[in-house]
Protein backbone atom coordinates (compact mmCIF):
# COMPACT_ATOMS: atom_id res chain seq x y z
CA UNK A 1 0.00 0.00 0.00
CA UNK A 2 3.33 2.33 1.16
CA UNK A 3 4.42 1.91 -2.67
CA UNK A 4 1.05 2.54 -4.28
CA UNK A 5 0.72 6.30 -2.44
CA UNK A 6 4.46 6.98 -3.61
CA UNK A 7 5.88 6.15 -0.36
CA UNK A 8 9.62 4.96 -0.71
CA UNK A 9 10.08 2.25 2.13
CA UNK A 10 12.79 0.85 4.19
CA UNK A 11 12.46 -3.61 3.47
CA UNK A 12 14.81 -6.14 5.15
CA UNK A 13 16.24 -7.84 2.37
CA UNK A 14 14.73 -11.57 2.40
CA UNK A 15 12.43 -13.03 1.11
CA UNK A 16 9.71 -12.11 -1.04
CA UNK A 17 11.25 -8.21 0.48
CA UNK A 18 14.16 -8.81 -1.54
CA UNK A 19 12.18 -8.71 -4.97
CA UNK A 20 10.76 -5.50 -4.71
CA UNK A 21 12.69 -2.95 -7.28
CA UNK A 22 15.61 -0.93 -5.70
CA UNK A 23 14.41 2.23 -7.60
CA UNK A 24 11.80 1.89 -4.61
CA UNK A 25 13.18 0.65 -1.65
CA UNK A 26 16.33 0.97 0.58
CA UNK A 27 16.87 -2.72 1.56
CA UNK A 28 18.58 -3.76 4.66
CA UNK A 29 20.51 -6.55 5.20
CA UNK A 30 18.47 -8.84 6.95
CA UNK A 31 21.66 -9.55 9.78
CA UNK A 32 21.59 -7.90 13.15
CA UNK A 33 24.38 -5.91 12.03
CA UNK A 34 23.13 -4.80 9.08
CA UNK A 35 20.17 -3.86 10.79
CA UNK A 36 21.96 -1.75 13.59
CA UNK A 37 24.05 -0.15 10.68
CA UNK A 38 22.09 0.16 7.57
CA UNK A 39 18.61 1.37 8.98
CA UNK A 40 19.31 4.40 10.83
CA UNK A 41 21.53 5.26 7.84
CA UNK A 42 18.47 5.06 5.48
CA UNK A 43 15.77 6.64 7.81
CA UNK A 44 18.29 9.39 8.17
CA UNK A 45 18.76 9.65 4.09
CA UNK A 46 15.21 9.34 3.35
CA UNK A 47 14.79 12.19 5.60
CA UNK A 48 17.61 14.59 4.09
CA UNK A 49 18.34 13.36 0.28
CA UNK A 50 14.92 15.27 -1.03
CA UNK A 51 16.37 14.54 -5.11
CA UNK A 52 16.91 10.40 -3.86
CA UNK A 53 13.49 10.34 -1.96
CA UNK A 54 11.60 11.74 -4.47
CA UNK A 55 12.95 9.46 -7.16
CA UNK A 56 12.15 6.16 -4.71
CA UNK A 57 8.60 7.90 -4.86
CA UNK A 58 8.10 8.03 -8.58
CA UNK A 59 9.61 4.97 -9.18
CA UNK A 60 7.29 3.33 -6.24
CA UNK A 61 4.11 4.62 -7.83
CA UNK A 62 5.24 3.37 -11.38
CA UNK A 63 6.21 -0.11 -9.35
CA UNK A 64 2.50 -0.11 -8.20
CA UNK A 65 0.92 1.20 -11.27
CA UNK A 66 2.69 -1.33 -13.46
CA UNK A 67 2.90 -4.57 -11.44
CA UNK A 68 0.88 -4.50 -8.81
CA UNK A 69 -2.54 -2.77 -10.67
Amino acid sequence: RALAFGIPCIVNNHGWYAELPDGATWKVDPSLEGCTRELPMFLIRSLLDRDERAAKAEAALTYARDTLA
